[in-house]
């Protein structure tokens, strides 16, 4: 799946700062998201250093996801693919970690070319 998903026309990427994401949406017969935290191994060598910024990212994720639900919620049945990337080079604190999480869920859902694929 995840090789699929940068493989596919339709994607949207944004970044802010240290974290980009890319998403795309697709018809399923039930609404979920979906995500996946990426940390490169280039970058941090340390098996510590990448778990401890993937557990970053998925807290503030699940501090601040409500408001995808709500366009879920009202929504037809659609499947949301998030593949959120750390791009950075130096550690983050959890605080920079969540305002970039909160930054990019707000450009998601201003996005206006979110389109099923």
């Amino acid at each position: 799946m995840f090789q699929r998903a940068f493989l596919r026309d339709g994607i949207s990427q944004l970044r802010y700062k240290s974290i980009s994401v890319r998403y795309f949406v697709l018809p399923t017969d039930r609404a979920t998201v979906n995500c996946a935290f990426i940390v490169s191994k280039k970058q941090f060598k340390k098996a510590v250093a990448r778990n401890r910024l993937k557990r970053l990212m998925r807290e503030a994720f699940r501090n601040n996801f409500q408001p995808l639900n709500g366009v879920i919620d009202q929504g037809e049945n659609h499947s949301y693919y998030l593949f959120w990337r750390f791009a950075g080079s130096d550690m983050a604190s959890y605080a920079e970690v969540e305002t970039h999480i909160k930054e990019l869920i707000s450009r998601i859902l201003k996005d206006t070319s979110i389109k099923t694929l």
